[in-house]
């Protein structure tokens, strides 16, 4: 059993919401919410009009049926939201410019607290950890987006955890945790592009490889490079 933080006590046997990419930190977050901490997780997926949506897609169905062979009731039926994040606006007006994506998480998080609100789940998380570097990524982040959620929806009370944060976890970290309790991840899906393999060469491709060298711990994604 792995430590447990104050917050993450609260989410011990609950239902809990889950954002779910397909990529590394999301699948090893479902398994993990499930294995440790007996979790009933409700994964929810934004369509938000990327490029690699069916890799994506792909991959979560890859281990929704996975998961579920193992642990048979603790993973409901997935809820994609489709919703473009940024808007076609900024994608068309504001073309490379990087701060189209500020907020993105923020915007996510968003679709998850309507969906929390509606299906009565007191518990949102996310797979943020210590290697993100949007600030939208961060505790000092939660803190004020829980502030907000119970400012605009008082009476039901959601709160957001980021365990992987609480955890004080990277990438090496989670890999170094699902090599231990016999999870692969090497089918999540990373990669901005939509190839047949994943590039290997973009930042999220770049830092997966590297959460694998710390431990030194065999990488079996397939990469084009």
């Amino acid at each position: 059993m792995i430590d447990m933080k104050k917050i993450l006590k609260k989410i011990i046997n609950k239902k809990i919401l889950a954002t779910w990419t397909g990529g590394l930190d999301s699948t090893a977050l479902v398994y993990l919410l499930i294995k440790e901490y007996n979790c009933t997780v409700i994964p929810y997926f934004i369509n938000r009009g990327q490029r690699n949506y069916m890799k994506e897609k792909e991959a979560i169905l890859y281990y929704s049926d996975k998961i579920k062979r193992e642990y048979k009731d603790k993973l409901e039926n997935l809820r994609e939201i489709i919703v473009d994040i940024p808007p076609k606006f900024f994608k068309e007006k504001f073309r490379g410019n990087i701060h189209i994506f500020d907020l993105r998480n923020s915007d996510i998080l968003n679709q998850g607290l309507r969906l929390a609100a509606c299906e009565e789940i007191a518990f949102i998380t996310t797979g943020s950890n210590v290697g993100d570097t949007f600030k939208d990524n961060s505790k000092a982040f939660y803190k004020i987006k829980n502030k907000e959620s119970r400012t605009a929806i008082p009476e039901k009370n959601i709160l957001i955890v980021a365990p992987f944060l609480e955890l004080n976890w990277g990438k090496d970290e989670m890999v170094k945790w699902a090599s231990e309790n016999d999870f692969d991840l090497s089918d999540s899906w990373s990669c901005w592009h939509d190839n047949e393999k994943q590039c290997g060469e973009c930042p999220p491709c770049m830092r997966r490889k590297e959460a694998y060298v710390k431990y030194d711990l065999e990488d079996k994604t397939q990469y084009l490079k």
